[in-house]
């Protein structure tokens, strides 16, 4: 700019300095950029999300468990238990421990089942048909094979929540999930808040 202004015609290298230190920025607009008109449209499902994300910030961020509370908008209609599934077996093949609570008594739908419809291969159905339950998962390798195994548990409606095991990514020990007292305690905080 300097050098530009000095060389102004009729302009002195005293009036080149004195605009120099005067602070004048010049900037140019940035162009907006749109993108063209989407050629397709596809169904979505976006349900209510209640997740717990265990991540791992010594190795960079890393997924590492979740915790799925199940919400009624994921039982609403095919498409979101299909969605439900999916996501949840996504975390299994990434190998990341999964707890499913589902505790939505105005449906009927069960997810783990589910998921089992999309597995290939041996896929046990959840035991008895209980209306409320919950399930650990833990993906593990045996030699050449993948496997999933599963603590599955049927509920009682007022009856205390279960205590189940989160197999974090990469850990051979599991941490021990008290369902019931985080329950209390969440319950406590939000009468204080």
């Amino acid at each position: 700019m300097d050098v530009a202004t000095d060389r102004l015609p009729g302009k002195g290298a005293a009036s080149g300095l004195a605009a120099a230190s005067s602070g004048g920025v010049a900037t140019l607009a940035t162009p907006v950029w749109s993108p063209p008109t989407p050629s397709l449209e596809m169904d979505a499902v976006f349900a209510a999300e209640f997740t717990v994300l265990v991540i791992n910030i010594e190795a960079g961020p890393t997924l590492v468990g979740a915790i799925e509370l199940v919400s009624p908008s994921n039982e609403a209609h095919p498409a979101a238990r299909r969605a439900f599934a999916m996501k949840c077996l996504n975390y299994l093949n990434a190998g990341i421990g999964l707890i499913i609570v589902d505790v939505v008594t105005r449906r009927r739908a069960n997810l783990h089942d589910q998921m089992t419809r999309l597995i290939v291969g041996n896929a046990p159905r959840f035991p008895g048909t209980p209306s409320i339950y919950a399930a650990a998962y833990r993906p593990f390798r045996r030699g050449d094979e993948e496997k999933i195994s599963v603590w599955p548990l049927s509920l009682t409606l007022g009856g205390p929540l279960p205590v189940l095991p989160l197999w974090l990514r990469d850990v051979e020990e599991p941490v021990r999930v008290d369902l019931e007292a985080a329950y209390s305690e969440a319950r406590q905080r939000s009468a204080l808040g």
